[in-house]
């Protein structure tokens, strides 16, 4: 008889072991296989275990649209075309604009009844003819605009300015003659070289292929290049993990970040511009009011959650977030209509103090309630899991 029920107590111990462990503890990210056509599926997700059980999904199958928003919304999708990196093989990083792009752009989608659907490509040369060919619909990414490419493409407003910066080791004489830049194949940035080469001159080197901006960092920091050039606003989230690199404005060269649709795309493109207008009124009352009470988050209309990279939490698997705290919260969010926002500190960073700083509005990553915390000043909910040690909750500022 007690042979009979140990496979019973196993199944039963099974959900709990899995959502065992600290809140600290990291696990493995998938990485994205695939070539052009390659696109995230929008689905909402469930627990890792059950994902992995579960039949694959039909991969999408692109096709060719030249049509404007009415036809679009034919199809029921908006096809958003992006860079193939860190965002397909690892959790968004808190500070990277790709990120707030990504959700923009997925809201925005929804707003207006349609599925979006990532569609990758391996560098900026290769988005302009996705676009002009039918195989995307937006231009969705940090994306520069340009004199050359408003001749091909038609912008948005600007979502913002930067200013594009010379990066080298600290080593690096930036005077010597010609100095070596690498730069991705279809970027902005060798425009600028050649506009602003009269007292500097400078050797390109292009660079093939699938290169996101860490990758080019880590290069430039290895030696394999002297110099390369990225926006200011990427370079303020990245730069701080390379301390050996230094940045420089010595290009004195100021653009605007704006996404891109077709020329005939007339409806779309005010579409966009309306929604972005109403996003950007809102993103500026929450930078006043980094500490708010519930209904000041609903009147923002996005909830900032706190969490750790954790299976019980927040990860990413096979393309697509997920982790039982990233679901609970995603259908409070859905069911409040709010945009579900998740912020992910760095390790070292307590998520008390990220709370009390304003990073967020509440804290979900399986917290087990302790004295020490409680003296923090967090107030929690109800549990909503129970442990053999203990119970977790969620918790926000008091």
């Amino acid at each position: 008889m007690r042979r009979k029920l140990l496979p019973i107590i196993f199944l039963l111990l099974t959900p709990v072991l899995l959502f065992s462990g600290c809140e600290q503890a990291e696990i493995p990210v998938a990485k994205s296989e695939g070539n052009l056509a390659e696109t995230t599926q929008t689905a909402e997700p469930s627990m890792a275990a059950s994902q992995q059980q579960a039949p694959q999904k039909p991969a999408f199958e692109n096709y060719i649209e030249l049509g404007d928003l009415a036809a679009l919304r034919k199809r029921g999708r908006l096809r958003l075309l992006s860079l193939r990196g860190p965002l397909e093989s690892a959790l968004p990083r808190e500070g990277l604009p790709m990120n707030e792009w990504r959700q923009l752009a997925q809201k925005f989608a929804h707003s207006r009844g349609l599925r979006p659907q990532w569609v990758y490509v391996d560098n900026f040369a290769e988005l302009i003819p996705a676009l002009i060919e039918g195989r995307g619909d937006v231009i969705a990414t940090n994306f520069s605009r340009t004199e050359e490419r408003k001749a091909l493409l038609a912008f948005t407003r600007p979502l913002e300015y930067v200013s594009e910066l010379l990066i080298t080791r600290r080593a690096t004489d930036i005077q010597d003659q010609p100095l070596q830049v690498a730069l991705r194949r279809g970027s902005a940035f060798a425009e600028t070289l050649s506009q602003g080469a009269a007292t500097q001159s400078y050797e390109v080197t292009y660079l093939d292929g699938s290169v996101d901006n860490e990758t080019l960092l880590g290069a430039i920091s290895a030696g394999q290049y002297p110099a390369t050039i990225i926006d200011s606003n990427l370079a303020e989230a990245l730069l701080p993990a390379y301390p050996q690199l230094v940045s420089s404005a010595e290009l004195n060269s100021r653009r605007a970040i704006a996404w891109a649709v077709r020329r005939d795309s007339t409806v779309l493109r005010r579409e966009l511009n309306e929604f972005f207008t109403a996003e950007l009124v809102l993103a500026s009352q929450n930078r006043k009011q980094p500490l708010r009470n519930w209904l000041e988050v609903k009147e923002s209309g996005t909830l900032r959650v706190l969490t750790r990279n954790h299976p019980a939490s927040y990860f990413i698997w096979r393309g697509e977030l997920m982790g039982f705290d990233y679901d609970l919260l995603k259908k409070f969010a859905r069911d409040h209509k709010l945009r579900l926002s998740m912020v992910v500190p760095d390790p070292d960073m307590d998520l008390a103090e990220a709370l009390q700083a304003g990073m967020g509005d509440m804290v979900a990553a399986s917290l087990t309630i302790t004295e020490a915390r409680r003296q923090q000043g967090l107030e929690v909910s109800r549990p909503y899991m129970k442990q053999h040690f203990g119970q977790f909750h969620a918790a926000i500022a008091p």
